[in-house]
């Protein structure tokens, strides 16, 4: 499998930079790298998230600790849109 090159979004880069501190930060890298290897949904921690984008699947990825949502622009670039240490994370789309 091709590695997956993942792109922090305005407010993605926001967080990341600006609020998170370098022990989050590493967090974050690590949580969007457990992402990068298996972007689709379908485990315990990654589900369906509706973007309001026509045409624009979403995910969310939520281990208890942090949320990222993000979209799969191609094969190997995932589009980080935001991220959070909330207790709850935004509602993914249900089926």
């Amino acid at each position: 499998m091709a590695d997956i090159d993942a792109v922090l979004q305005h407010s993605a880069r926001i967080f990341y930079e600006e609020i998170a501190t370098e022990g989050e930060r590493a967090r974050i890298d690590d949580a969007i790298s457990l992402v990068c290897l298996d972007p689709l949904a379908g485990s315990d921690i990654k589900f369906p998230f509706e973007l309001g984008i026509p045409s624009a699947d979403g995910f969310i990825y939520y281990d208890a600790w942090i949320w990222i949502i993000y979209r799969r622009l191609n094969d190997w670039t995932l589009s980080i849109l935001n991220v959070g240490f909330e207790e709850e994370p935004p509602s993914p789309k249900r089926s």
